[in-house]
């Protein structure tokens, strides 16, 4: 009986213990041979009246938009993906590259239009990785051939790179990628509670309900450790700020990244402290005793303190003081979503 038991345990440890097997977006693989130019798609830049055209501004985190602060100058403005240039075009300047599902998954969103999102034309697909879902996110696309609750296997064309949505023109073409979190099933109660003039078509699919990681990053560190651990990268991403929220609930976004708990508490606790990134990623979260009756800031990195680093409009600064913005407050406030009863939406195809 017990040895049974054991077996039934290890069953599914085995399971989110698999390696990944994940590719490229594109045919580009410049990124794993030190080729920013060739990788990333520029930015139009102009910074002290000087116009320039870095390919650092294609990248993940905070390379645009560009200030002075006392330890040198910082970028202020956050990209939550990677840009990535064609490597073919026709003879009018049209890129050619196909866009391919980095891995087997389900087509869970396609948004067709070019002018309903600054993404323009995009994709997003649900992938199962070691017992989470993570959600890749394909925008700026031309043409789009997929189909949402359809499966689409690793290296399945998605589309073509283009040029739709905003501040784009031929001349910059890319893909956007990202990798993501999902925050919330009640996104859209969250976005109507807060900003109800607010328009949004996409339903829970609006970028702001995906938090994304520093995807190069992940891609080179899986490059050299085919068996990566994802949620044991993700919580080694660099902090920046902890906020503490209230408990007395359990949390949705626990109920499906479960590497985030920080150990395991027999009952709901009071409170949690949620432990973020600079751009917002949320990297642990640690239950705490003492009661906590809205979002509040508790601790700030010197990372953050001593490099003048943004932190995507969530913390204001007045001096050396750093309190919680009102972005901030509703942020935390989507990130710690109450769960509710167990359930798997029909376009969910792994449970969650």
């Amino acid at each position: 009986m017990w040895m049974r038991f054991a077996l039934a345990l290890l069953v599914p440890l085995a399971a989110t213990a698999q390696p990944m097997e994940v590719i490229l977006p594109t045919s580009n693989d410049a990124l794993f041979y030190g080729d920013g130019a060739g990788f990333y798609m520029y930015t139009d830049r102009n910074f002290d009246g000087e116009a320039s055209n870095p390919w650092e501004g294609g990248q993940y985190g905070f390379h645009r938009n560009l200030v002075r602060t006392p330890v040198g100058i910082v970028g202020t403005r956050f990209h939550e993906g990677m840009d990535i240039r064609p490597r073919f075009r026709d003879f009018d300047g049209e890129p050619l590259d196909s866009i391919v599902s980095v891995d087997d998954g389900r087509v869970v969103y396609v948004n067709r239009s070019a002018s309903a999102s600054a993404y323009g034309r995009y994709v997003v697909v649900e992938y199962d990785w070691q017992g989470s879902p993570y959600y890749g996110l394909y925008a700026h696309l031309s043409d789009v051939d997929a189909y949402p609750g359809t499966y689409v296997r690793r290296g399945e064309r998605l589309g073509r790179i283009g040029y739709t949505g905003t501040g784009i023109d031929r001349r910059r073409a890319h893909l956007h990628f990202e990798l993501n979190l999902y925050l919330s099933d009640r996104f859209e109660a969250w976005l109507g509670r807060y900003s109800p003039r607010d328009r949004n078509v996409h339903g829970r699919w609006n970028g702001v309900n995906l938090a994304g990681f520093d995807v190069a990053s992940f891609y080179r560190t899986y490059r050299n450790q085919p068996t990566l651990w994802l949620p044991g990268f993700l919580r080694r991403q660099p902090w920046a700020f902890v906020v503490e929220v209230p408990g007395g609930r359990a949390l949705e976004i626990v109920g499906r990244y479960p590497w985030l708990l920080e150990g395991s508490p027999g009952e709901i606790p009071e409170g949690y402290e949620i432990t973020f990134t600079e751009s917002g990623f949320p990297t642990r979260i640690t239950p705490i005793s003492r009661l906590v009756f809205q979002p509040e800031l508790v601790r700030v990195s010197d990372r953050v303190r001593r490099g003048y680093l943004a932190t995507n409009g969530y913390l204001t600064r007045r001096g050396e003081t750093y309190t919680l913005s009102e972005r901030g407050r509703r942020y935390a406030d989507l990130v710690a979503t109450p769960a509710t009863s167990v359930s798997s939406p029909p376009d969910r195809p792994f449970g969650w």
